[in-house]
């Protein structure tokens, strides 16, 4: 995350452009503002990203998408990402 923009890519290629609201400590929204890619998401759909704990290099996130059709939001099982060393 660089500031308030994350970027997205896909084999070394710019995919989408994401704007970021930290909401709280352990929560953060990210709207799609720039889709340069082939991709389902489209420009305005928003993920909401709770942190829901963090040991060591690795975090366990839970993540809830909204669009147009999901208006309720669709909820992703709780997945664990360790960052490379």
């Amino acid at each position: 995350i660089k500031g308030a923009t994350q970027e997205s890519y896909d084999n070394g290629v710019l995919q989408m452009l994401w704007g970021v609201k930290w909401v709280t400590d352990c929560q953060y929204e990210v709207t799609c503002t720039k889709k340069t890619g082939d991709s389902q998401i489209e420009v305005g759909d928003k993920i909401v990203i709770d942190i829901m704990s963090i040991d060591g290099d690795c975090f366990t996130l839970k993540r809830t998408f909204y669009c147009k059709n999901l208006p309720q939001g669709d909820v992703d099982p709780e997945s664990t990402f360790c960052l490379a060393k």
